[in-house]
């Protein structure tokens, strides 16, 4: 995590002096190797810190400070673009290292270090070959893409369709991160003995139905409903997912597996702006939601079937391999 807070801060502050595309390519590129290298080891660190029990909450909390983040964020870029666009790169690029320098003064390597008690022999050589992780990721897909519609073609919908303005547009969002912030963390803590199967079939269940109830909104208060719809599903599936990964994965792991999962999510991100903003073009708004409805139901569906037990089983096993090597 420090290496990539670090570097990421070099990288920003590299790239306000590209000047020819190639460059910017390059920039962009490093930036990106950088910046993404953090998430796997903190959703795994997240995880340890928190344990089995809490990690919900644990994954809940991590995401209030994303959010809290996100709600600041634009406007402080704002302020800074009116001053220099290359002002933002300059306090973006502070800002990582700051944040590498708080963990470097809080964790250190020395006190997370623990005897290796664990026989790799045992252990697949890659993540994937792991038949429970791959199904997840292929059921996760589906409501990935429907999720990351308001990415793109929610926007199109709301204000080239509809005919309502880019504020009522960023009300949603206002309204999608008031509700995170109010309610995620007591909602995780509530559900926090439901099991995982459970948790995603919900998750995935609102996540479709509050995307596919846009075919029928065309008011901005239907539009409100379908968001707070939605988002409910967004707080109940995403710090289950990482929960899920977490308990999953074998001791030593965490990063490996946590890695394929946000594989997913980079894959779903590139895919759905594009495809369905391609669908709406061809066949229509109504056709897009109606298809974001079967998708999160397919996922609702082929998540549901992940079993509580199955986290138990493989805690079993990690606590076997964490046993003393003779």
């Amino acid at each position: 995590m420090r290496l990539s807070l670090f570097s990421t801060g070099l990288a920003l502050w590299l790239l306000p002096l590209a000047r020819t595309l190639p460059q910017v390519l390059a920039g962009v590129t490093l930036l990106a190797l950088t910046s993404e290298a953090f998430r796997p080891a903190n959703l795994s660190l997240v995880g340890e810190l928190a344990g089995p029990k809490l990690r919900k909450q644990g994954f809940a909390l991590n995401r209030l400070s994303i959010n809290l983040g996100f709600s600041v964020g634009p406007a402080l870029g704002g302020f800074l673009a009116t001053y220099s666009f290359k002002s933002l790169f300059w306090v973006d690029g502070a800002t990582s290292i700051a944040a590498g320098l708080v963990l470097l003064a809080r964790f250190r390597d020395s006190a997370h270090k623990e005897p290796q008690t664990v026989s790799h022999l045992h252990l697949p050589s890659l993540a994937l070959f792991d038949p429970r992780l791959l199904y997840f990721v292929l059921a996760l897909l589906p409501v990935m893409v429907t999720f990351f519609q308001h990415q793109g073609a929610m926007s199109l919908y709301m204000v080239h369709e509809l005919r309502l303005s880019e504020a009522a547009y960023g009300l949603m969002f206002t309204i999608n991160t008031l509700i995170i912030v109010l309610a995620e963390v007591r909602t995780n803590a509530a559900m926090a003995h439901w099991p995982h199967g459970r948790a995603l079939g919900l998750g995935a269940l609102l996540l479709g139905i509050g995307f596919g109830a846009l075919a029928f909104a065309h008011s901005i208060s239907s539009i409100i409903v379908t968001v707070v719809i939605w988002t409910a599903g967004e707080i109940v599936f995403l710090p289950t997912l990482s929960a899920y990964v977490a308990d999953l994965a074998p001791r030593g792991r965490a990063g490996e597996y946590m890695g394929y999962y946000l594989m997913a999510w980079g894959i779903a991100f590139a895919v759905a702006p594009w495809l369905g903003t391609a669908v709406m073009q061809r066949f229509g708004s109504q056709t897009l939601w109606l298809a974001s409805l079967a998708f999160g139901l397919l996922s609702a569906v082929l998540l549901l079937r992940i079993a509580g037990g199955e986290t138990a089983k493989r805690t079993a096993e990690n606590r076997q391999l964490e046993a003393p090597v003779e």
